[in-house]
């Protein structure tokens, strides 16, 4: 019997020696270790044209290259980038449907509309890759030149300063109440339009004080309007002579820009969120991507997913804020 047992764990000892030992690792190994082996769908809940889909295709491109796998735009646009948004929420987490999430979708959207996803829950941050900076600006031939002009004004005319935004709810409405949170100067008139081109319109007829631009770059080099003030921490790379709005002397404004940045939905494996975040971080850091940025009138913003996620959360909590002291209704409602 002891004869018989010795031969067969001789025998099992041969088998098990002849198997290569990179078979047997490799099978090991999880399955999402090879994660892309197939092509990658990048929703933009916007149209086609416009800031956020050119910087969504530039990153496409780029991540396509570094991961061998096409990375394909599909634009769902509808109700401001809910649509579109919502439907990323319940795609499958497998790492092959990213969101080019919004601000908007993500901060300000769901303290004003019925939006069908929890913004903190529903999904994964991957990386923030680009910011569009906002000016505050006013017309070229106005005598107002700097925020502590504007501020003197509208204290000189209570409920006879207006200030003009794309449209009821959105980001640079929402600018103004932070703005006026900030300053006290709560007599100061919101005036909404159909769009920024409408707002920015009566701001160089005059018959609006100031607005807060989205992409001020060329229309302020161009000297269409003046900037009083950059909505953010520093300065812009294409307008350095513009002071922040804390330079400005506005010291406790909170918020004030938009970002663009990547997220997969909630339940994404870590190793995939991992690898597409490394990805786009070393993305974000080559120059020829920083250059295309800056000539969309955005600026490059390099946060890997932790600090993204916390940068959601702080948003989400200032702009929620901002809504409901403001009483900021969607259109129409």
């Amino acid at each position: 019997m002891h004869k018989i047992l010795n031969s067969i764990g001789t025998l099992l000892a041969s088998v098990l020696a002849s198997i290569p030992l990179t078979l047997t690792l490799s099978g090991a190994a999880p399955a999402q270790s090879a994660y892309p082996v197939r092509p990658i769908t990048y929703i933009v809940p916007y149209p086609p044209g416009g800031v956020t889909d050119t910087t969504a295709r530039a990153i496409a491109a780029k991540l396509s290259e570094a991961l061998k796998q096409p990375v394909v735009v599909e634009n769902r646009p509808g109700a401001g980038g809910i649509i579109g948004t919502a439907q990323v929420a319940k795609a499958p987490a497998d790492g092959y449907t990213l969101l080019h999430a919004t601000l908007g979708v993500l901060a300000i959207a769901p303290h004003i509309n019925k939006i069908g996803y929890d913004p903190l829950r529903d999904f994964a941050p991957v990386a923030n890759m680009v910011t569009g900076y906002t000016a505050l600006v006013v017309n070229r031939n106005s005598p107002i030149s700097s925020v502590a002009d504007l501020l003197a004004y509208a204290k000189r005319n209570p409920g006879k300063t207006f200030y003009a935004s794309s449209g009821q709810g959105g980001i640079t409405h929402i600018m103004g109440e932070l703005f006026k949170a900030a300053t006290g100067q709560a007599d100061i008139i919101h005036v909404p339009y159909k769009g920024a081109s409408q707002a920015l319109v009566d701001l160089i007829g005059g018959r609006v004080d100031f607005l807060f631009d989205s992409t001020p770059v060329e229309r302020v080099n161009s000297g269409q309007v003046k900037a009083l003030a950059a909505m953010g921490p520093r300065r812009f790379r294409n307008l350095p002579a513009v002071p922040t709005i804390y330079e400005a002397g506005v010291a406790n404004f909170k918020g004030g820009n938009s970002w663009l940045g990547v997220m997969v939905p909630a339940d994404t494996p870590r190793e995939i969120i991992n690898r597409l975040s490394t990805t786009l971080m070393a993305i974000a850091l080559m120059p020829d991507f920083a250059e295309k940025m800056s000539g969309y009138g955005v600026e490059v913003t390099a946060q890997d997913a932790a600090t993204f996620g916390k940068q959601i959360r702080e948003d989400f909590e200032t702009y929620g804020a901002v809504i409901r002291a403001a009483n900021i209704t969607a259109e129409g409602s």
